[in-house]
């Protein structure tokens, strides 16, 4: 008898998750960059582990259940000057400089694969409401619509997004206390 659970034997290759008992992490591929430039440029210049954004796009023409993955302005701003240097050289052939890069507060970068983000488009967004519902301070310069997450990239190469979800039945029932009590 096998000591794998069909859930895992069945779970989709492209999403994987490892340890942790209340905070597993989830790692996507990032699919889309191509249509989106100078987001494959982008990728290319951002180091292993940098921050990313998780942000529902529900108002999307072709998928509700769509999953953005963005990078903030500052991310980039941030970068040390030679690959900062080097991503302009990649951008101008997309029509783009440095300095129209740098100023963006946030670019779009891609997306989560269709078939996982119907499958956490709901979990993610209730993520994102427990999140920004337990913070303590409130400041109109930070978006409270996303999920924390980092990038990482595949054994060949290819950019993908890292985040944690909580226990889903934690999160369900921090997200039904809450549609209780809203203002508590």
């Amino acid at each position: 008898m096998s000591s794998h659970s069909p859930q895992h034997t069945a779970q989709t290759p492209q999403l994987e998750t490892e340890g942790a008992l209340l905070m597993p992490t989830h790692t996507c591929a990032i699919v889309g960059a191509h249509f989106r430039p100078p987001a494959k440029s982008i990728l290319s210049a951002l180091p292993n582990s940098c921050p990313l954004r998780l942000r529902p796009e529900p108002d999307n023409p072709f998928d509700s259940n769509a999953l953005q993955v963005l990078v903030s302005g500052q991310v980039i701003r941030d970068l040390p000057e030679a690959i900062k240097s080097d991503l302009h050289a990649d951008a101008v052939g997309f029509g783009y400089d440095i300095d129209t890069i740098c100023a963006a507060e946030e670019w779009h970068l891609g997306y989560i694969p269709r078939g996982i983000a119907a499958q956490l488009h709901a979990i993610i967004t209730q993520e994102i409401a427990v999140l920004y519902g337990e913070m303590l301070f409130y400041s109109r310069d930070i978006p409270r619509d996303y999920l924390p997450a980092q990038l990482t990239f595949d054994l060949a190469g290819k950019p993908a997004v890292q985040f944690q979800l909580s226990d889903k039945e934690e999160a369900s029932t921090a997200t039904a206390a809450q549609e209780h009590n809203p203002n508590g």
